[in-house]
């Protein structure tokens, strides 16, 4: 059962994690028995997720423990299976994103509709839905609770950095540099927050209403000068 505590994580969120490697840094630093948070995923990311991490290893030469890793996410996580008034709500806001030409796919839409109509946060890798749900949420009467609930890829990566440092964060980024443009850019050498900082503020400025404000997913006091983050 998921509860207000619960971290509700996107397809390409997991990927992207799993291919740096740095997935049980996040399950082990957000999900601590002090912190009393869990991990969810949706039931199909076990295939889904899967299939791509396949193709990575295939493609792209990476370790084939990706795939280790992604079945440790899988073990410690809550798998979800969407009830029919989600399934249905994530239709409607498909309908709507179509109408109004936003890029919102069929997973993050009914990621989105079980975090409403339930309890946590929605971790995303995908710029594209953070900005579409910003622009429905006013629009989309089932979206109201979202506000303040959802998180990027680049607040999982400064949790991250936070809890490790900025040289193990970008070691992982190098293991898999085609994974995302944006994090091999921001974590490119020499290895240092700035980058990171200015893709998070510059996304927080496009969907100001739905994300979370904190920089850090585990909500910590910010120890380190944002004006000398290098």
């Amino acid at each position: 059962m998921s509860t207000m505590d619960d971290y509700f994580l996107d397809n390409d969120l997991i990927i992207k994690l799993v291919r740096y490697g740095l997935i049980d840094e996040l399950l082990a630093h957000c999900c601590s028995p002090e912190r009393c948070r869990s991990m969810a995923v949706l039931a199909t990311a076990q295939w889904v997720c899967r299939n791509a991490l396949e193709k990575a290893v295939e493609r792209h030469g990476e370790s084939a423990d990706v795939l280790r890793l992604f079945e440790s996410l899988l073990a410690a996580a809550e798998v979800v299976e969407p009830t029919a008034a989600e399934v249905a709500n994530a239709a409607a806001l498909e309908d709507l994103a179509s109408e109004l030409r936003l890029p919102l796919d069929p997973g993050e839409s009914l990621l989105a509709a079980v975090v409403a109509a339930r309890a946590g946060a929605l971790l995303t890798g995908d710029k594209r839905a953070i900005i579409a749900l910003e622009a429905l949420v006013g629009r989309a009467s089932q979206l109201g609770s979202l506000q303040g609930r959802v998180g990027a890829l680049e607040q999982a990566m400064m949790t991250l950095v936070m809890h490790t440092s900025v040289e193990d964060v970008a070691s992982g980024v190098h293991r898999a540099p085609a994974a995302d443009t944006a994090m091999r850019l921001a974590f490119s050498p020499p290895p240092s927050m700035v980058g990171l900082l200015s893709y998070l503020e510059y996304l927080r400025g496009l969907a100001p209403q739905i994300m979370i404000s904190a920089d850090s997913l585990c909500f910590e006091a910010v120890s380190y000068d944002r004006k000398n983050a290098a």
